[in-house]
């Protein structure tokens, strides 16, 4: 088997393995990502470059998945912002090669195998249930791939009316997602806190990565991190 075909491999099994709550918990306490208050959201254009974004800070510390003290060669930094109805991310991919202009866009049908390219996955828990939850995964291009999840049932009937735009700056990619709190069927209060993860699959250096270590499966919610909503 080739690196190509390992990495597809790998890509698959984490889309799709789940770890029930009985799962082992990490021993530290979970990573934190603060969503801060707007009164205004962003254009989603993937630019990342509106007023509301200019005061909130990146975090980064995405690791593989072989290991949560090893961190990922090529970074990525997230934010994340809310109003009364939307939530939104800002994420900025680290990647060397693989991104440039010069490439030509690749379109992929909804639902299709996004997870197999250059891709980011975002898993949210809104209830804190480790149990039901969903995942939003979007390309390079911008292409999406969505599902609902009741433990290790995936309901991909589920469309998400989430929407999501990248760019191809030097020296990586970027995207910007727009999530309908009613897409969700919750909205959250002040101070409360999500289950969230972010994943990333980098097919340049077929590295697999996330913001929250969750073993050799995106699918463990019991080991997601939590977004705080300021």
């Amino acid at each position: 088997m080739n690196p190509h075909q390992l990495f597809l491999s790998a890509a698959v099994l984490l889309t799709s393995g789940f770890f029930p709550l009985s799962a082992q918990n990490p021993a530290t306490p979970p990573k934190i990502l603060t969503a801060a208050k707007v009164d205004a959201g962003p254009k989603i254009d993937g630019s990342l470059s509106d007023d509301c974004w200019k005061n909130i800070g990146f975090q980064d510390g995405f690791v593989t998945n072989a290991s949560e003290t090893e961190k990922a060669r090529e970074q990525t930094r997230i934010k994340a912002a809310y109003d009364d109805n939307n939530l939104w991310f800002a994420v900025q991919c680290d990647q060397k090669t693989g991104t440039e202009a010069s490439i030509e866009t690749k379109r992929i049908p909804r639902d299709g195998a996004v997870y197999s390219e250059n891709c980011l996955e975002l898993f949210l828990d809104p209830a804190n249930t480790c149990r039901i939850y969903y995942q939003m995964t979007a390309d390079m291009d911008g292409n999406q791939f969505d599902a609902k999840y009741n433990g290790p049932v995936m309901i991909k009937e589920w469309n998400g009316r989430w929407t999501v735009k990248t760019s191809r700056p030097s020296g990586g990619w970027t995207a910007e997602f727009r999530i309908p709190f009613s897409t969700l069927f919750t909205k959250p209060a002040k101070g409360t806190s999500w289950r969230f993860n972010m994943g990333r699959n980098n097919r340049s250096l077929h590295e697999i990565s996330m913001w929250t270590f969750t073993g050799n499966s995106f699918h463990n919610p019991a080991r997601f991190g939590r977004l705080k909503f300021e």
